[in-house]
């Protein structure tokens, strides 16, 4: 049985350019109070933000002075654990943890470092991040045969757009409530 599917067409709700610039003035309408709106709501939110946050700046304070003096305290009583890494308390567990860092000899550089282990051939000790750079390829003046060699080529699109004239939209609400003030 072959497939008969057809697309429906239908008719679309506007009719006519009236009816399309009457829909943009709507939509940059319905734009307008949705920026309001939401500019609103991100005062209120920094509002609380900033009460909410000097309600916690102090307690933020004691708990960084709680930390340190745990630290000072076991830094100075460092000697009970040189047989044992930990402790195990009533309410949680304090110790000496080991943990090493990289660090760079004297005068040595990042950059420098990357050149040595370039050098040595010790790439597996570097950070690759490559990614194509499509927009240069895109507006580059090269032409389809040379893409293809590269597993490229260009894909138009006629994508619709709008763009409303808010000064106009503005002066028609300012003479929309000038009639209506009238009436």
């Amino acid at each position: 049985m072959a497939n008969t599917r057809k697309k429906v067409a239908a008719e679309p709700i506007l009719t006519s350019y009236t009816d399309v610039d009457s829909s943009i003035l709507a939509w940059t309408n319905l734009d307008s109070e949705i920026e309001s709106i939401s500019n609103e709501t991100q005062k209120k939110i920094n509002t609380l933000k900033a009460k909410l946050e000097r309600q916690i700046e102090p307690l933020v304070a004691k708990k960084v002075r709680l930390e340190k003096d745990l630290e000072d305290y076991h830094e100075y009583h460092k000697s009970d654990f040189e047989k044992i890494r930990s402790k195990k308390l009533s309410f949680g567990i304090v110790g000496f943890r080991a943990s090493t860092e990289l660090k760079y000899l004297k005068s040595w550089t990042a950059k420098k470092v990357l050149e040595k282990l370039k050098e040595l051939g010790r790439v597996e000790f570097i950070k690759k991040s490559e990614s194509v750079k499509k927009g240069e390829i895109k507006g580059s003046d090269l032409g389809d045969e040379i893409l293809a060699q590269f597993g490229c080529y260009r894909h138009e699109n006629n994508e619709f757009y709008f763009e409303p004239d808010r000064t106009a939209v503005a002066n028609a609400k300012g003479k929309m409530e000038v009639v209506s003030k009238a009436s």
